[in-house]
């Protein structure tokens, strides 16, 4: 028991000293927001060792990244230097750890928040038209110009905010705690695959969600400035 405190307590304070690093290199460019809090929450839950042997892949992809960081001075990058890095650590103190942890820190990078705001637009301009052409459909008389909705002479803007991706990284972030719940109660390891599949699947049903909730919205003519709209 001494030994695994010990052997415990050492992981922990070089995770620490390794934490602190990269704070102290990256502390220009870090943003401590939604999706970081969400994903340090997040983090211990999803982690599950195997019994597989250590991985050094998890080191190749930390060197490769460090070395483009370095060379080009994306923080992009660096992030994944230091993603990977800790994920070698685990792997060299704790064993083969499974994938869940790596798509996590995928997901709250910051690679995936710059994408997912380069696809906001178009996603808001597709909403808007479903949007349209659904209550077109049952006779409601709506004219959709790009992700401005005109209804009844009432208007509604599809913002940003309304393609929830706080939600959508909120979902995503909670169906890898399911799959880490049945890790561990089935005392196995998802596959990449299988993780794809069920973020496809979380992602079509955030998609339903805010398609429904800019329906009703417009439908009703809730604008922001009503408690309802939120």
């Amino acid at each position: 028991m001494e030994k695994y405190n010990t052997h415990k307590i050492v992981l922990i304070s070089i995770l620490a000293i390794y934490t602190a690093l990269f704070y102290y290199l990256g502390y220009e460019y870090i943003y401590v927001g939604y999706s970081m809090i969400l994903g340090i929450i997040s983090f211990p839950f999803l982690i599950h060792v195997g019994t597989q042997k250590m991985d050094f892949g998890y080191l190749f992809v930390a060197v490769i990244s460090g070395l483009g960081a370095w060379w080009s001075g994306s923080f992009s990058l660096f992030y994944f230097t230091f993603s990977f890095g800790a994920c070698f650590i685990l792997n060299a103190y704790l064993g083969q750890i499974n994938k869940l942890p790596i798509i996590l820190l995928l997901l709250v990078s910051p690679l995936f928040a710059h994408l997912s705001a380069m696809l906001s637009f178009p996603i808001r301009l597709q909403l808007s038209t479903w949007v349209s052409k659904t209550l077109s459909t049952i006779g409601f008389d709506i004219v959709s110009e790009g992700n401005l909705l005109v209804i009844s002479g009432a208007r509604f803007l599809v913002d940003q905010e309304c393609v929830g991706l706080k939600m959508l990284i909120t979902g995503m972030v909670l169906i890898l705690i399911i799959l880490a719940f049945f890790e561990k109660i089935h005392k196995r390891q998802f596959v990449v695959w299988e993780i794809v599949l069920a973020l496809a699947i979380g992602l079509l049903f955030n998609v339903i969600a805010n398609f429904s909730r800019i329906l009703i919205l417009v439908l009703f003519q809730i604008g922001p400035e009503r408690i309802m709209h939120e």
